[in-house]
């Protein structure tokens, strides 16, 4: 038993880390099967079709963004905590780009919406204190810069200086605006 167990790992993990790079194009039976050195037949044996396959992906892709949740719970800042947690689940910060990114086909909509407020809601009270705004307001500008983020990441662009870039300079802006707000 144990083995069907790996082996089902195998073929989920491997559909995982191909849907965060390439998106649902580059999930295909017979090449998964190749990469995985094993027959199209262990791939049916597991999962009826693509389909199920699918959402055996968005599954999992749900236990990463809990898994994240949790220790976004226990942090006491944004920079560098929450960024050193997007690195470290660099997959699945990619899973969700390519959800967004494909967002007219309704079970990836559906995903990326439920992770994206689950994920908001999170790091919410981190986010409010970095820019030094009331929660209401910060969750406009996150999901404002997170949709900008989306939009424009790609995974070479996944790295550190990056990120904290695009919420440093996203924070200089907001300063910036509000300052100017008050001097009117």
């Amino acid at each position: 038993m144990k083995k069907k167990t790996n082996s089902y790992q195998l073929w989920v993990t491997l559909g995982y880390d191909l849907f965060s790079e390439e998106g649902h194009e580059g999930i295909q039976v017979e090449r998964l099967a190749r990469i995985l050195g094993r027959n199209k037949s262990g791939f049916y044996h597991y999962f009826e079709n693509t389909d199920t396959f699918f959402e055996k992906l968005i599954q999992k892709h749900h236990e990463m963004a809990d898994e994240m949740i949790l220790k976004i719970g226990k942090m006491e800042s944004f920079d560098p905590e929450v960024i050193d947690i997007i690195m470290e689940y660099s997959t699945a910060i990619l899973f969700q780009m390519q959800l967004v990114k494909n967002n007219h086909i309704p079970l990836f909509s559906k995903t990326q919406s439920d992770v994206t407020f689950k994920f908001s809601h999170s790091v919410l009270p981190l986010w409010s204190s970095y820019l030094g705004l009331e929660p209401e307001e910060a969750l406009k500008l996150w999901l404002f810069v997170r949709g900008n983020f989306f939009s424009n990441l790609t995974s070479k662009d996944l790295r550190f200086e990056f990120i904290h870039s695009t919420f440093s300079e996203a924070k200089i802006l907001i300063k910036k605006l509000l300052a100017e707000q008050e001097a009117y």
